[in-house]
């Protein structure tokens, strides 16, 4: 029962109600007497105590659920899922002002870049989309910047090894929003004894939404010496842009059988 409370028809009209009503409480504020200004700003102050009490709680709720990856491999007909901590776990990344390259960004990200001066700014903020799954973001604020490129490399999981060959495909989704339009690019690196095979494809940036995939039966691979695989993503000319990195995750597949 306590898992369908506030779910029915009625449940949620009632909350549309409430807004509606504090939206024309707004409106119609003006000419209101002080007694009644008094009264609803404390109740408005009540409301917001619940509410923020309630965000809270769901938030770590959420994270729980996305620590697990069985909703994406199920939409995914995947093998393997995973999508980094830095989007569900509050608190995984310090804020960091003008970051040296290779700093971690949470246990399985890093920022890379080859500038010797650069002004930027990199923190884990909460997301500002009610429509956002993962309720945490990654943000870079760059301005003064003199390097080629940025990027942030994420390590994946060691259980990305297990059982890995040459059938299967890794399959990258994330959200990324930009104040300006930059070339990227996702490149997947694969360490196999003292070889690393990579694919690199470039990105079209007409979407908040992107989809790569890395079909590893054009690598080489000896599936016996596996040691790790990584995927950059990677921006040029990123100076004077706010980047922010909303979701992501990467599962593992096999090829289509002919």
């Amino acid at each position: 029962m306590s898992k369908l409370l506030g779910q029915s028809w009625f449940d949620r009209r009632v909350r549309t109600r409430a807004i509606e009503q504090w939206r024309s409480l707004g409106k119609n504020i003006s000419g209101r007497s002080l007694s009644d200004l008094l009264k609803l700003r404390s109740d408005a102050y009540r409301a917001i105590d619940v509410i923020e009490a309630f965000t809270q709680t769901a938030t770590v709720e959420i994270g729980g659920h996305l620590s697990r990856d069985v909703e994406i491999r199920k939409s995914k007909n995947a093998d393997w899922a995973w999508r980094p901590e830095v989007f569900f776990q509050k608190g995984c990344v310090a804020p960091q002002i003008n970051p040296a390259s290779g700093v971690g960004v949470g246990s399985n990200i890093s920022l890379h870049h080859n500038a010797s001066a650069c002004t930027m700014i990199l923190k884990q903020v909460t997301t500002l989309k009610s429509t956002s799954l993962a309720p945490f973001d990654i943000a870079l604020e760059v301005f003064d910047f003199d390097g080629s490129f940025l990027s942030l490399s994420l390590d994946l999981p060691e259980t990305a090894m297990h059982s890995l060959s040459n059938q299967n495909i890794f399959e990258m989704e994330f959200r990324l929003t930009s104040e300006q339009q930059l070339p990227i690019f996702a490149r997947i690196n694969v360490k196999h004894g003292p070889n690393v095979d990579e694919q690199i494809k470039e990105l079209s940036h007409q979407h908040e939404n992107f989809t790569v995939e890395f079909d590893l039966g054009y690598m080489d691979l000896n599936e016996h010496r596996l040691e790790k695989v990584w995927i950059d993503l990677i921006f040029d000319d990123a100076q004077m842009n706010r980047i922010v990195l909303h979701d992501l995750t990467v599962c593992r597949r096999l090829r289509a059988q002919f």
